[in-house]
């Protein structure tokens, strides 16, 4: 059985958006050699979906995990302005995606009474643009402008200048 005790019921959230989106990726990674301020970034996308037709990617979903979904969740307009999110949204540009894009994180509640939920937003050009200077200006204030490291999929994932 493909789906544990935690995700089954998510199922019927999971396959309202394959429903939606039919043309789908798992698990794919982000291009080789993709920057971002100069910054090498790897990573994986949880999910993609594709629009039929074009083919042209219309939503990114990141699955997570959470103890208490009103305590740890985002909001959408929180979502618009994640590191994560704005990594995997220039990463969307990087793979041909140059429209507004619809972005979810699909929440699994771990403890007390199992829940699943989708959390969406949209992040267009202009959003993206201004979320690149947010992390920018987040990294400089941490003292490290060119080593960021992000979280992915549950792996610490670095990133340098001009190497991978």
């Amino acid at each position: 059985d493909a789906f544990g005790q935690i995700t089954r019921p998510a199922k019927p959230m999971i396959d309202a958006l394959v429903a939606k989106y039919p043309n789908v990726q798992v698990e794919q990674w982000i291009p080789h050699g993709f920057q971002l301020a100069g910054v090498n970034i790897r990573g994986r996308l949880d999910f993609i979906g594709r629009r039929l037709g074009d083919g042209l990617i219309a939503n990114i979903t990141d699955w997570k995990t959470t103890s208490a979904f009103d305590q740890y969740a985002k909001t959408p307009y929180q979502l618009r302005k994640d590191a994560q999110m704005l990594i995997y949204r220039a990463g969307a540009e990087k793979m041909g995606c140059d429209e507004t894009l619809e972005m979810s994180h699909g929440y699994f509640q771990t403890k007390g009474t199992r829940r699943e939920e989708m959390v969406t937003t949209t992040i267009n050009r202009a959003q993206l643009s201004e979320g690149r200077k947010q992390l920018l200006r987040s990294a400089w204030q941490r003292g490290c402008p060119f080593e960021l490291q992000f979280r992915l999929l549950g792996t610490l994932v670095g990133c340098h200048r001009g190497r991978d």
